[in-house]
Formats: structure tokens, C-alpha cells, sequence
């Protein structure tokens, strides 16, 4: 993976204004603790059925408007992360780029770090704010 898209903790608390915050982790794990001001949020469970240009237009489809509930904008920066810096995560950035967002990272080492550089946790849920993400898949 190129360097570029991971952001280490220090880095990502520093930001102002903050960028979006996707955590990846299942319900249960985010609900015990997330970085301030976090989304959980995963498509690790959205498919695609098969690779043929409708499907994947649809997959694209079905994907930002996840994305757009949560808030994701082409304009606002995504930082996505996991208890370490794993697949969940990575798969997220993944799709983010396949469909064209153009600044989306993966804090490096995920909650582990965060936590270990000091960041703080809450167990509260941001305000959701829609955002309108158009895919542009790459």
C-alpha cells in the first residue's frame, strides 16, 4: 500500500477541521469505545455479484449512498480505521477509492495506535449529517 493513504494518530488528531472518522468495527466493538466524532460504518458485508459493468455499476450505486448517509462527501477527507491496521479497514479504503473519492486514508494501526498516542474514546454516536457522494469508479 502506498504510504500516502495512512495517517498516523498524532497526525489525525492535529486536523483541523476534522476530517469524516468511518469506524470499521462490528456494532458491538464501536459501541464499547470510538475516536470522537466517528461513524461506524463497514461495507465489508456488501458483495458484488458478479463483475460484469451492470453489476459493478449497481455495487457502486448501493455503496455511495452508504457512504452518503453517513456523511461522506467528495469535499470532506475520510479517515477510516480498525482496532489494528487490518483488512476491514484496508477494504474500506479500498472501495472508497474505486469509487473515486479523492482523499481518503487508513490511520495507521488503527484504535491500538490511537489509544496509545493518548486519543481519547466515547461511547457517544456523532449527528449524521447526509453528504452526496456520486461514485466515479476508478
Amino acid at each position: 500500500m502506498d504510504p500516502s493513504f495512512l495517517i498516523e494518530a498524532a497526525e489525525l488528531a492535529s486536523l483541523h477541521p476534522a476530517p469524516l472518522i468511518l469506524d470499521t468495527r462490528k456494532p458491538e466493538s464501536y459501541a464499547n469505545g470510538h475516536i470522537p466524532g466517528a461513524v461506524n460504518l463497514s461495507t465489508y458485508d456488501c458483495f458484488v455479484q458478479s463483475t460484469r459493468p451492470a453489476d459493478l455499476i449497481a455495487f457502486g450505486s448501493a455503496v455511495a449512498a452508504i457512504y452518503a448517509a453517513a456523511g461522506v462527501t467528495r469535499a470532506r477527507p475520510v479517515v477510516v480505521y480498525e482496532d489494528g491496521t487490518g483488512m476491514r479497514a484496508a477494504r474500506e479504503l479500498w472501495i472508497l477509492e474505486y469509487l473515486g473519492h479523492p482523499n481518503a486514508r487508513m490511520l495507521h494501526g488503527g484504535l491500538k495506535a490511537w489509544v496509545a498516542s493518548g486519543g481519547g474514546l466515547t461511547a457517544a454516536k456523532p449527528v449524521l449529517t447526509a453528504g452526496n457522494f456520486e461514485p466515479t469508479p476508478r
